[in-house]
């Protein structure tokens, strides 16, 4: 684990902020306690120098809530090493969680402004056509050739 992370190699890890900000206390504490509840092996962490995409689409102005999960590893982003317990111990979360009610009972019900726009497939001529032109694969080749024999 990284110097100063409160991660170990053998739990999930609940962020509670990154370098984008908190994440939300109501849905972070939510899955803390079912991991409690569930005798799950996790830990509180703050991970400062990572932003994540949920944290991305808050500041985009998307009305969500995000919590971030994750597995004890070594050297992400390029050769990752993990342990098999923390894999299981996130996937035990997960579960817990999918299967959890909703933090909030309004959260399980659809905004009906939300999905309105979304209530049909747009037709074909409404689509954005691409202006880009490529060329056949056989003209390309071709070209090449010929270009060698001048």
């Amino acid at each position: 684990m990284a110097e100063g992370q409160n991660s170990n190699e053998h739990s999930v890890s609940v962020a509670m902020q990154d370098s984008g900000g908190p994440y939300d206390f109501h849905l972070s504490r939510h899955l803390l306690r079912l991991g409690e509840r569930h005798d799950i092996a996790l830990r509180r962490d703050l991970f400062r120098y990572y932003h994540s995409d949920a944290q991305s689409a808050i500041a985009a102005g998307h009305d969500t809530r995000a919590a971030l999960l994750a597995f004890g590893c070594d050297a992400t982003h390029g050769y990752e090493r993990t342990h098999i317990d923390s894999l299981a111990a996130l996937s035990r979360l997960l579960t817990a969680y999918i299967l959890s009610p909703p933090v909030f009972a309004s959260d399980a019900k659809p905004r009906e402004t939300s999905l309105e726009r979304f209530n049909k497939q747009l037709e074909h001529p409404v689509h954005m056509e691409s202006c880009t032109h490529v060329p056949p694969v056989d003209e390309v080749l071709d070209s090449s050739n010929n270009s060698d024999k001048d």
